[in-house]
């Protein structure tokens, strides 16, 4: 009996202890991306590629680029994009392991950044979506993603996709162009 209250109190000692290293640390994963998710090209900061990916792994990926490129608007634009997919895929297929992936996906992208380069980011972001007209020409920018990934050959909802817009970025007027 002594020795199983021992046992049951080591356990939690080392829960807490993992616990506490992991929100300290971020908690990253250490599986690398598949093929099927992975950046086909030489990995840059680029305009454009918030029309052309449906992956926010690969999204995010870009973001970090940006941000050690220190263009963070770009990096704002790819942040939006990304997290109103992830929420957009939650919305289409109501599941745990979704809403688990737009929680940590973020979580675990921003884990790599230093904290200066939070800070900016941050900034960046509360810049354009804190003001109104700003966060609007940015919610123009988020558009319906244009073709499917090797993970994602379904088409595309503009039903979920407008709704993802207004939970994520808070978009008041849906404009489709």
């Amino acid at each position: 009996m002594v020795k199983e209250n021992v046992n049951s109190k080591n356990k939690s000692i080392f829960k807490a202890v993992i616990f506490l290293l992991c929100f300290s640390s971020g908690c990253t994963s250490t599986v690398s991306p598949s093929p099927a998710t992975s950046i086909n090209s030489t990995p840059h900061c680029i305009s454009g590629v918030d029309s052309l990916d449906s992956n926010p792994q690969n999204l995010y990926h870009v973001m970090l680029v940006c941000v050690n490129a220190n263009n963070y608007q770009q990096a704002v634009l790819l942040y939006a994009k990304a997290g109103t997919l992830t929420w957009y895929y939650s919305l289409k297929e109501d599941s745990e392991s979704n809403r688990i992936r737009h929680k940590t996906l973020l979580s675990e992208t921003l884990s790599s950044l230093n904290k200066s380069q939070k800070e900016k980011l941050t900034q960046a972001l509360g810049d354009n979506l804190n003001i109104l007209t700003k966060r609007e020409l940015l919610c123009s920018r988020i558009v319906l993603p244009q073709k499917s990934t090797a993970t994602n050959t379904e088409s595309f909802r503009q039903d979920y996709w407008d709704k993802a817009k207004k939970g994520y970025l808070h978009c008041q007027n849906i404009v489709r162009g």
